[in-house]
């Protein structure tokens, strides 16, 4: 590409750049963002005010019920066939919602949307700034995406971002840029996500082409750093790079453009169901992709509690007993004594020798306003419950006016899980997109051999070699529902126990399945705890291989067809 072609080219993409710059501050909070952020850690900037933080209690409330504690993935193929691939999908999918930590990136995503409207999460592979095939390397071996060309030195430092894995991460709200007048990421012809990255870093990051070593760090077209706040927070001695990362979904490519210089422009391999990202909304709004913030519906509720609470104060200390004395009538030590008497004492005397009491000595008594304060307060809160669904019968809030009945609690009970059962499919549904996307690239990437350990036919333990494209194939991933509901163990141990008495002697119930339910009870203990009960006649020793001579794929799909005595 000549020089020309490039400047035209880089001058194209500032201008959907800055065009979604606006989008975003027109339709977002986003000038509000930092200040939240700042509430929910409890620093108001106002050490005069008493806060009642209902931004933090709130948030700390609703997420607990939202996000799925044991996120756990079920696998099922959409047509016959694929009965081992899907088995063996369902423990990778499994493994890898562990391995990458995917539980937390989850979380922090809903913590973004409730603050920001928007919980944006990028997938990736091998590296953190791009996938580049020809750089990676083998599961065990070192990837030229990660490591440095010239110091063979780490320029990547996510422990959770590792060669020959998927990963995906959270990415701050103020990190994305998306095309004007676009509602679904589904329909958007390109996201872009603004990265800094330290300049040495860029220097050797053999991903991008020669223009990295044009770079001085700090700059891009408009002198200063799309993220005001990451400008004002970096190391002064440390000079870092703002790249823009653009996913055009047009042209397949992934894009990096920095000071005015491409530094990649290459085919983007993980496009495959979509763009590599998944995004968090609690509230959509029906026109524009900016969610509405939750803190941001709520704010004008907070300041007024903080108000009253801060009011309430004042009154108190207004409120507390007055005296008026005549001059001379009383003698300073005198009245000293008086004053430590009664902060220490219930009740205080005090001896005077003018004649007169009344005219020496009057107290006031301000009229105590704080109960009015308190009763406002409480109508502000409940103003915040209502917004989040927590509020009236049906939303989830006693009446004040009559006594609890069973029918009142069961509506009450049901009324306040509405709207978490809304979020709670929101997460569900983001994380199962994002598991689909994710096996896309074991689809297409895994080429080489690996081992897992699977369920067999008879519930035993099994080590299968496999490649990716041996499990291709359409699927549907469910959610375990138990993995998002605040089940003890002690319940979920009792429900099961009272299943195998109510069932022990009925022939149409296979005895086998239910104690092996009984015994997942205790996989906390030993994840293998199911595996004690063995089937009549399904008991081969060695015939699901081991960790050292795992199975062929190939040899576990006839047993899973055949049984266990399948010929190999």
């Amino acid at each position: 590409m000549s020089e020309e072609r490039q400047k035209e080219f880089v001058s194209d993409w500032e201008a959907r750049i800055d065009s979604g710059l606006k989008y975003r501050k027109k339709y977002s909070s986003e000038d509000y963002w930092k200040k939240y952020r700042e509430y929910y850690r409890g620093r108001w900037g106002n050490d005069k005010i008493i806060p009642l933080n209902r931004i933090f209690s709130f948030g700390r409330a609703l997420l607990p019920r939202v996000y799925f504690r044991t996120p756990t993935i079920m696998v099922t193929p959409r047509r016959p066939g694929l009965e081992a691939q899907a088995r063996i999908l369902e423990s990778i999918d499994n493994w890898i919602i562990r391995e990458i930590k995917l539980k937390y990136t989850m979380k922090k995503a809903a913590l973004d949307s409730y603050i920001s409207g928007v919980g944006p999460i990028k997938l990736g592979y091998d590296s953190e700034f791009g996938y580049l095939p020809d750089l990676a390397v083998g599961v065990d071996g070192e990837t030229g995406t990660s490591i440095g060309r010239a110091s063979a030195t780490a320029i990547e430092y996510n422990v959770n971002i590792k060669p020959g894995m998927p990963w995906a991460m959270r990415v701050k709200p103020e990190s994305i840029i998306t095309p004007w007048g676009y509602d679904d990421p589904d329909m958007m012809p390109w996201i872009a996500n603004i990265i800094y990255r330290p300049l040495e870093d860029v220097h050797e990051d053999q991903k991008y082409n020669v223009n990295r070593f044009k770079l001085v760090g700090g700059y891009n077209h408009q002198l200063k750093f799309k993220n005001p706040h990451f400008a004002s927070a970096i190391n002064n001695e440390q000079k870092y790079c703002e790249l823009t990362e653009i996913r055009c979904a047009k042209t397949k490519s992934i894009i990096v453009i920095s000071e005015g210089n491409i530094l990649m422009d290459e085919r983007d391999e993980l496009q495959i169901e979509g763009l590599p990202y998944e995004f968090v909304i609690f509230n959509e709004d029906i026109e524009h992709f900016w969610g509405i913030s939750d803190v941001f519906l709520n704010w004008p509720q907070q300041k007024e509690l903080i108000e009253c609470r801060t009011q309430a104060s004042l009154l108190r200390k207004l409120a507390i007993l007055k005296l008026g004395y005549k001059k001379g009538a009383l003698k300073r030590e005198d009245i000293e004594k008086f004053l430590s008497s009664a902060i220490e004492d219930i009740g205080a005397g005090l001896e005077i020798d003018d004649d007169a009491i009344n005219s020496a000595l009057m107290s006031f008594q301000p009229r105590n306003t704080v109960d009015d304060t308190t009763k406002e307060s409480r109508e502000v809160e409940a103003d915040m419950r209502e917004t989040f669904g927590f509020s009236r019968n049906q939303l989830g809030e006693f009446s004040p006016f009559h006594g609890k009945t069973a029918a009142e609690t069961r509506v009450v009970e049901a009324g306040a899980e509405i709207r978490n059962d809304e979020r709670r499919d929101i997460i569900a549904d983001t994380l199962v997109n994002i598991i689909r996307k994710i096996n896309q690239y074991i689809f297409k990437f895994w080429t080489e051999e690996r081992v897992i350990q699977v369920t067999g036919p008879d519930g035993a333990a099994a080590w299968v070699r496999y490649t990716g494209d041996q499990l291709t194939g359409e699927y549907d991933h469910i959610i375990d529902p138990d993995s998002g509901q605040p089940i003890s163990k002690a319940i979920k141990y009792q429900a099961v126990q009272q299943l195998l008495e109510t069932f022990r002697d009925d022939p149409y119930i296979d005895p086998i399945k239910l104690r092996k339910m009984l015994l997942r009870q205790f996989e906390w203990l030993d994840p293998v705890a199911s595996e004690l009960v063995r089937e009549p006649g399904h008991a081969v020793p060695g015939g699901y291989g081991s960790p050292e001579t795992p199975i062929p794929f190939e040899q576990f799909a006839r047993q899973l067809r055949g049984g266990v005595g399948a010929s190999p």
